[in-house]
Formats: C-alpha cells, sequence, structure tokens
C-alpha cells in the first residue's frame, strides 16, 4: 500500500511538472525513477532515486521541486563538473544554483521542503541564477564557506545533515554517487539528446527564460540526428524486439535494493536493439545532404541504445548485402553504393530469397520516398518503417515517419 502512494504521489508530481515546466518535464521523461533507502533524493545522471518515506512527508509541490532540482544538476552537469573540486563546498554551490532557478522558474522568492528553507542566494546575498556553480564555489572558498543567514551545519552534506536538527538550509538531496559517475562519450551524447530534446518541447520563449548557462549549453551542442528513435521505436520496435530489462546494478551497495518505478522508455542502460534490418535508399534520386541526413540518423540511433546490433544495406534497382554492425565505428566503415533507379521490391525479394529462415524483427527503410510502393504482403508479416527525408511522401502501409535535411 506504501509504495503504490509512493509511486501515484511521484507520478502526479513528473505529470504536473510535464503540464507547468515543459524544459524539465522533458528531461524528467528521459530519466528512469528509482526507489531506494537513501534519507532524501540523489541521482547519478541516469536515474532520479527517492526515499519512499522522504516522498510520503513532501506535499506535491515541493515533490515537483525535489524532481526539478536533481534535473537541474543533470542539466547543468553539476554530477560531472565538480570533479576536481572540494565536494562538500561544491555541492552546496550547485544546490543554490539549482535552487535558485527552479525558484525563478516558479516565479516564488522563497521555496522550503519538509519543513527547511531551501538554499538559494550567493554569498554575497544575490540570487544563485546569476552565478554558474563554478562562481559560488570560488565565493564559498573565500569566504570560509559561509552563506548569509545560515550557519555552518547548513554546508553539511545530506547524509550527515539528515542526522542533525533540521535547520534554514539543510540540503534537500545526497550527492555522493556522483563521485562514482563513468563518464563517456556514450553518456555524454545521451545529455546532449535530453537536452536538445527539452530545448525543442520547451520551445523558443521557453529556452528564453532559462539561465544563461543552459542557453549557452544549447549554443553549443554538436549536430545530431533529428529522430529520437528509442521515442519513435517504442511501439514500433517493441513489437521485433522484446527484451526490455529495466534492472540494473547500482554501483553504490546502498542502493541494492533500489526497484524502477515509472520507467522512461529512453534509457540506454538496458533497452537493447537487435536483428534489425536497416536498408540505405542511393539511387540518383537521393542527394549527397540527404545521404549525409541518413548518415547522421543512423548514427543517432546506435548512440541512443546500449546494446544495438543490426544490419546495414544499400539499395537502388538491387539490393547489396546486409552488413552487420554494432556501434557507430563499424557502421562508419560500411561504404555505400548505388546509383541507379529506385525499386521498394527489391527489398522484401531480397528478404524473401535471402532470409526466409530466420527473419529480421523490423525493416527500417530511409529514402526519399521516389518509387512506387511495393504491396504489403511482400512484407511477410515484418514489421516496415519508412524514413522519408526531404519528401512528403507516405507509404500507404506500415509506418511512416518524415524528417527535412538541411
Amino acid at each position: 500500500m506504501e509504495r503504490r502512494k509512493v509511486i501515484e504521489a511521484i507520478s502526479a508530481a513528473r505529470s504536473e511538472i510535464v503540464m507547468l515546466y515543459p524544459f524539465y518535464g522533458s528531461i524528467l521523461m528521459n530519466l528512469r525513477v528509482a526507489l531506494a533507502d537513501c534519507g532524501t533524493a540523489a541521482t547519478d545522471m541516469r536515474r532520479l532515486i527517492f526515499d519512499p518515506q522522504f516522498v510520503l512527508r513532501l506535499s506535491s509541490e515541493e515533490l515537483q521541486f525535489v524532481m526539478m532540482h536533481e534535473v537541474m544538476h543533470n542539466v547543468l552537469r553539476h554530477c560531472i563538473r565538480g570533479a576536481d573540486k572540494i565536494s562538500e563546498i561544491y555541492n552546496v554551490a550547485a544546490d543554490i544554483v539549482v535552487n535558485s532557478n527552479i525558484m525563478k522558474s516558479m516565479g516564488v522568492t522563497s521555496f522550503a521542503v519538509d519543513g527547511c528553507e531551501v538554499m538559494h542566494k550567493a554569498p554575497d546575498s544575490k540570487e544563485g541564477y546569476l552565478y554558474s556553480a563554478e562562481d559560488i564555489y570560488d565565493m564559498l572558498l573565500a569566504r570560509g564557506m559561509s552563506l548569509p543567514g545560515g550557519d555552518e551545519s547548513s554546508m553539511q552534506p545530506a547524509a550527515q545533515a539528515n542526522k542533525e536538527k533540521k535547520n534554514k538550509n539543510q540540503p534537500l538531496d545526497r550527492h555522493d554517487l556522483w563521485g562514482q559517475i563513468k563518464v563517456d562519450q556514450e553518456l555524454v551524447d545521451e545529455l546532449n539528446r535530453i537536452l536538445r530534446q527539452a530545448i525543442d518541447d520547451a520551445g523558443e520563449s521557453g529556452l528564453a527564460g532559462m539561465p544563461m548557462e543552459i542557453r549557452r549549453l544549447a549554443a553549443e551542442l554538436p549536430d545530431a540526428g533529428r529522430v529520437n528513435w528509442r521515442e519513435l521505436l517504442h511501439d514500433f520496435v517493441q513489437t521485433a524486439c522484446d527484451d526490455y530489462d529495466y534492472s540494473f546494478n547500482p554501483v553504490d551497495r546502498r542502493y541494492s535494493d533500489s526497484e524502477f518505478l515509472l520507467p522512461a522508455f529512453n534509457e540506454t542502460e538496458s533497452y537493447s536493439v537487435e536483428d534489425i534490418w536497416f536498408v540505405v535508399d542511393t539511387s540518383a534520386s537521393v542527394e549527397d545532404e540527404a545521404l549525409e541526413v541518413v548518415y547522421a540518423e543512423l548514427k543517432s540511433a546506435v548512440m541512443q541504445f546500449t546494446s544495438f546490433k543490426a544490419m546495414l544495406s544499400f539499395f537502388d534497382l538491387q539490393v547489396t548485402e546486409p552488413v552487420e554492425f554494432d556501434d557507430v565505428d563499424s557502421l562508419m566503415d560500411i561504404k555505400p553504393v548505388g546509383g541507379g533507379g529506385t525499386d521498394f521490391d527489391s527489398i522484401f525479394e531480397y528478404m524473401a530469397d535471402n532470409m526466409d529462415e530466420k527473419l529480421p524483427r523490423a525493416v527500417i527503410i530511409l529514402t526519399d520516398g521516389y518509387a512506387e510502393w511495393p504491396a504489403e504482403e511482400m512484407s511477410q508479416g515484418v514489421p516496415v518503417l519508412w524514413i522519408i527525408v526531404d519528401s512528403n511522401r507516405m507509404c500507404p502501409w506500415g509506418l511512416t515517419v518524415q524528417i527535412e535535411g538541411e
């Protein structure tokens, strides 16, 4: 019964955030939620972790604040930016920045969580959203780590502060997982994708009200594919790939009892794709710019999953033999060939002649769509996704997604 109440509370708070604060909501929907005996809340840039008892003590608005607090730590990369700094001081600086930005978004000048006012002002008494965590970190160092109106106990890590008498500036989450985060290109790419999607969801007006740091990060985001493959394939590939596994092995034994709830589909850590056949149109009608977009989407698809095993062919009037790939390097080793006319029938004829003993779980065709559509029965019941580049063509069967080039 208690677990159900916790799940309902988190689900309701998440829904409110999605409606009221689209930017935060978009990022929140890309993170899994876990329950653990952690005292308050925590994040490791892939999960939001909550103590059930802490959740039950909070009002809906307080829980929304805590969830956005964890989201902001992820957005601003605090979990990895402070790796070379004194953790206790950087943790406080990061919290001040995060809390102040959230309060600015909410239109409030003060806020309390679980009976404690949250830290939101820098040591110079100005709002934290005016600074970066590094700026406030330097201020705290210069001033002996004191805050206006606070005491030194307010600077303690959450795990220790929770054992002390509640004070005005008690931290509302734990940062002890931050030092255990493995930073690799996959994580960076995923963070960039999540931020890019959140910016798109918020729109120009929403981004205008975001912190300067977020706008700077937005301007520095590298180009990437336009398709959120995991979201797109949620319904499509689910019929072809049934290997969902939301379990994980946490690096910290204190979180070993954690169970995931409300899993975001977009979790890379445990979602695998196998036996998907990508078929790329290299006929004369497909311009080089469109082919570049296609390759950007293929790279994006690979990077959005941890376990990715697929096959790639090219086609014009004929189909090349499928080549397996499981990462970006092996993908880029496959060179496109073609340049003739376009015949979609050739794809399914090849499948019937050469894959009858083991059909692909799904076929994803990237094309401009300029050819006669094949008959649906040629698919032999295999799910087919049409990615149409720079064209408003739409296949009368299967799933069609249209994307624009540059």
